[in-house]
């Protein structure tokens, strides 16, 4: 379902509406202040085909996300990345919280930039507001905020696919930690995408009231999978930026209430990315000599 919102009144309107039609469960929003931004995670687009679904060798392409399934796609290496930033933190005793296990490190390491397979969303509608508009282009004809069920989507997941039907997001348990970290595994991950409910917090986790999608090896956006039509769009044409942007001003909800104070862990985010992302392309460049 697709709303058009001019003012802050008919996005509550929308809402109640969504709400309605999901039977009362709980929603999740997601601004995305690109009109043509898929709901992809940022690991995800470095994705490279090397194979079509019959096995033919390609040129080393972006993948066509409109075709068949069954490609072979290589992607940035997780735990490459993740074994970097969990060094850097441990070695230099940063305060970002207390980590207990690589899922909870996976979580902080999307927060602090790294490209992941994980989906930020929020369960605070103003949120979502904030990153549909906050840096916008006005050269766009408009953004989204796309809203869901993460308890529906859930339960259609794994229903029937797994020993366990889970209708809501799943936490981080002794009891679930398993089943997760098999999505930050390049050996087993499961195909289809989940919703986590993250157990550590830290300011920008808590103040974004932050949960995720964690994407399996299907490789899709999430707009264009099976079960694309649970997700709803709210468009924002750029008549109404100033408008909302006047709204976020007034509500306090900008970079520094959004984000924290930036931290040297940003930086050493950045150049971790940049080194993983260096190495892996090198290693493209690589086959396509071969």
């Amino acid at each position: 379902m697709t709303f058009e919102i001019h003012n802050l009144e008919e996005y509550l309107q929308a809402i109640s509406e969504i709400k309605k039609q999901e039977q009362g469960s709980q929603l999740w929003f997601r601004g995305q202040n690109r009109p043509y931004y898929d709901l992809q995670p940022s690991l995800l687009r470095h994705a490279i085909q090397v194979a079509n679904q019959f096995g033919t060798p390609l040129q080393m392409e972006t993948p066509n996300y409109y075709l068949g399934h069954g490609q072979t796609v290589l992607v940035p290496s997780i735990p490459k990345l993740l074994d970097k930033f969990k060094a850097y933190c441990i070695q230099n005793k940063v305060n970002i919280g207390k980590p207990v296990n690589d899922m909870e490190w996976y979580f902080l390491a999307q927060h602090y930039g790294l490209p992941t397979t994980l989906l930020d969303w929020s369960e605070d509608p103003l949120i979502g507001l904030f990153f549909a508009i906050h840096g916008c282009d006005y050269s766009e004809p408009y953004v989204n905020i796309f809203v869901f069920s993460p308890n529906n989507l859930n339960y259609n997941v794994t229903k029937g696919l797994l020993k366990q039907t889970f209708s809501e997001p799943i936490p981080v348990l002794n009891e679930t930690i398993q089943f997760l970290l098999k999505y930050i595994s390049s050996e087993d991950m499961p195909y289809l995408p989940i919703c986590v409910k993250p157990s550590i917090q830290n300011y920008r986790i808590t103040r974004q009231s932050g949960n995720f999608i964690i994407h399996g090896n299907n490789f899709q956006p999430l707009n264009l999978q099976p079960f694309s039509n649970y997700f709803h769009r709210f468009s924002i044409p750029k008549k109404y930026y100033s408008y909302f942007e006047q709204v976020l001003y007034t509500l306090q909800l900008n970079e520094y209430t959004v984000y924290g104070n930036k931290t040297v862990v940003d930086e050493e985010a950045r150049k971790i990315r940049d080194e993983v992302l260096a190495l892996f392309y090198d290693y493209i460049e690589g086959l396509k000599r071969e």
